[in-house]
């Protein structure tokens, strides 16, 4: 079930990603596969350590540099 619902949100991910190339805000050159499986990595990674107790101030930290990596992610 955990599995499933992993892919699922990939999945989600993926054609969020999708409509956004579409849109022109994702260059046609990136591979939204490639950009949902890591956003998807993050988001288990924050659960993980949500669970595990951290604070709101720290996965807010880990929110900030993801997105100040994502410009850099979608460069050609």
């Amino acid at each position: 079930m955990l599995k499933s619902r992993h892919a699922q949100q990939e999945e989600t991910l993926r054609a969020f990603l999708d409509k956004r190339q579409v849109l022109g805000e994702i260059p046609a050159s990136k591979n939204t596969d490639e950009l949902a499986q890591f956003l998807n990595c993050v988001l288990h990674g924050m659960s993980i350590t949500a669970r595990e107790g951290a604070s709101d101030d720290a996965l807010m930290q880990i929110t900030a540099t993801t997105l100040r990596l994502w410009p850099e992610m979608l460069k050609n």
